[in-house]
């Protein structure tokens, strides 16, 4: 025997007409009190046994497993929906647990260079201690390698940072995007045929096809309406979908067609020959390839219909071979192909010298950095000579007489800033915020910013903060020349509209006399006769429909309550617009006051007093 502690507890258990087992984890239990149930709590040891006390109903057994398990067998079962509170001792024995803890057993043992097979849902592979490595693509079911830097300390990711090391918060300022999905873009996409080239947006649908014919000289470019504003201090991007059908040879040896060539990029032409910028794709039978423009030239190996600028097996980052690649599907590295659909990402910081990256997004959705152009310290130029760049998809037979052709999905390019000048102006093509406003206006010291035409321009201020509103002299008429006045208007006319009347002369809002604050408001009003009508007990028109009336004040100057209403609706007492003594409501072409207005009073014969207004 030991001696032992008591933990009692209180629970209430409903029974069903037919179970006499009751059988819960004790650690989740919950007990009676206060008028409530409070949990039991984690239950760090488990008691030695348990006791049931004080129970309206026959208890045959009480055990408790090493688990915590309890388990109530009742002699009889309860009544459907009859209640039983019983007592529950919780037992713990003496020196039931040491107060001494074991050491934890070391769960993965090995070391790096013994640990190299490839990580799967048994195997956490290699654990790689290299500054540049990029943390593996981490897949439900599967382990995945932890990345160190060079002095030991554990690699994690954080929010998205761009060329310059600054994370992204904001939104993205995308200048320019184009779904192919809906068809035709007359608007985003200046589409061009070479030759016998055409284009489909039905042969492979939710998506755009360019292609040339079996004839040399054929082909298709499409180039975006609108080029890249480049923000300084900000990442440019170019984001595009592609797959290019007529590649030959298998996964992963992939090579285009001799004379010919399929881009597909960020980059401005001159005629015809790409002047600055980058594009992926392939040239002649060359395979995939990233090139370089800059100044109307190619840059490292690109020689056009022949051979891209830095091939596939040259990049620099992830080939996407297939083998020890961030290219994965379910957590395996698998080879890209390039007749699928494939999403690309370029993207820079300009400045003239800053990184360039070409990446793609793996099926496990992830980007995988295929090949980085490192400009800092190694140019004596800037890397492009201009920055107003083009969306373009260019497909071309030069002396092949092979159809090839390529899709695309879509594409967009911009800026990760969300800033703009406020001088800027907004093309049709730009994706921007539905408001977009400044406080103050831009002061001119003279002339105007005109805008090209289907394009938007900043509000002007003169010099002492007045609005500028430009209006040609001959678009209004001064009115003291209308009358033969000769003596000049004293007040400087800004704006103006056309009367209604037969004169149909232009009136001006005009400025007070010291040229400052501006006198808007409303035309002219003309009051008419002063009225009454004498209101009865039963609704009746009070005043008749007027399309040439403005306003109108109603005043109840009787001692009794009129009530009103409008149009074809008989007014009723008490509700609607409700005047009572003294009561009153003016009413403008804002609240569609030329309809007819109804009356009912509370007492016979009570006055209503009328200034109309036309």
């Amino acid at each position: 025997m030991a001696i032992k502690q008591i933990v009692p507890i209180e629970i209430t258990l409903i029974g069903d007409g037919s179970s006499t087992v009751f059988t819960f984890p004790l650690m989740n239990m919950y007990q009676n009190g206060g008028g409530d149930v409070i949990p039991v709590g984690g239950v760090g040891v488990v008691p030695s046994s348990i006791a049931v006390s004080n129970t309206p109903v026959a208890v045959t057994s009480s055990t408790i497993d090493s688990y915590g398990n309890i388990t109530i067998t009742l002699t009889s079962s309860l009544g459907d929906g009859t209640q039983a509170t019983m007592e529950i001792d919780l037992y713990y024995t003496s020196g039931a647990i040491s107060s001494t803890c074991t050491t934890p057993a070391q769960l993965i043992t090995g070391t790096k260079s013994s640990n190299t097979a490839a990580p799967s849902s048994t195997n956490i592979g290699t654990l790689p201690a290299l500054a540049s490595a990029t943390p593996t693509v981490a897949t439900q079911g599967y382990q995945t390698s932890l990345t160190t830097d060079l002095l030991g300390n554990l690699k994690t990711s954080q929010t998205q940072t761009d060329m310059f090391g600054s994370p992204i918060f904001q939104s993205r300022d995308v200048q320019w995007q184009v779904n192919f999905s809906l068809g035709a873009d007359a608007t985003n996409i200046t589409p061009t045929a070479t030759g016998s080239g055409t284009i489909s947006y039905t042969a492979v649908p939710g998506a755009v096809q360019i292609n040339t014919t079996a004839a040399a000289s054929s082909g298709y470019n499409l180039l975006s309406v609108g080029t890249f504003d480049y923000q300084v201090g900000f990442e440019w991007f170019s984001y595009f979908t592609v797959a290019f059908p007529s590649v030959t040879g298998s996964v992963g040896s992939q090579v285009g067609v001799a004379n010919s060539y399929q881009r597909i990029g960020l980059y401005n032409n001159s005629s015809g020959t790409p002047s600055d910028g980058f594009f992926v794709g392939f040239e002649g039978a060359s395979s995939f390839g990233i090139s370089h423009f800059r100044a109307g030239r190619g840059q490292d190996s690109f020689s056009a219909n022949s051979a891209v600028g830095i091939a596939i097996s040259s990049f620099n980052g992830d080939k996407c071979s297939g083998s020890s690649s961030s290219f994965t599907s379910g957590g395996s590295p698998v080879a890209i192909d390039f007749t699928k659909i494939n999403l690309f990402r370029l993207r820079g910081g300009w400045l003239g010298v800053g990184d360039v990256v070409l990446e793609v997004c793996s099926p496990d959705e992830t980007w995988v950095v295929m090949h980085t152009f490192r400009n800092p310290n190694t140019l004596t130029q800037p890397y492009t000579s201009t920055t107003t760049w083009n969306y373009q998809a260019d497909i071309q037979n030069t002396s092949s007489t092979t159809a090839i052709s390529m899709f695309m999905g879509g594409g967009s390019f911009g800026s990760s800033g969300d800033e703009t000048r406020i001088t800027d102006a907004i093309t049709p093509t730009w994706v921007v915020p539905t408001v977009r406003s400044v406080e103050h206006a831009q002061y001119l010291s003279s002339g105007y910013v005109t805008p090209t035409s289907g394009n938007y321009g900043p509000l002007q201020i003169n010099s002492s903060g007045a609005l500028n509103v430009n209006i040609a002299s001959s678009s209004l008429t001064d009115p003291a020349e209308t009358t033969g006045g000769t003596t000049a208007p004293s007040k400087v006319l800004v704006v103006g509209g056309k009367t209604t009347d037969s004169t149909a002369q232009y009136q001006p809002l005009p400025l007070t006399n010291s040229g400052v604050a501006l006198i808007v408001g409303g035309q002219i009003q003309t009051g008419n006769a002063p009225t009454a009508v004498s209101v009865g007990i039963t609704s009746a028109t009070a005043l008749s429909a007027n399309t040439s009336r403005t306003s109108v004040i109603l005043i109840n100057t009787s001692a009794n309550v009129i009530s009103l209403g409008f149009g074809s609706n008989a007014a009723v007492l008490y509700s609607g617009v409700t005047l009572y003594s003294g009561g009153s409501v003016v009413l403008d072409v804002m609240d569609n006051v030329q309809q007819a207005i109804t009356a009912i009073a509370s007492v016979a014969s009570s006055n209503l007093a009328i200034q109309e207004f036309n």
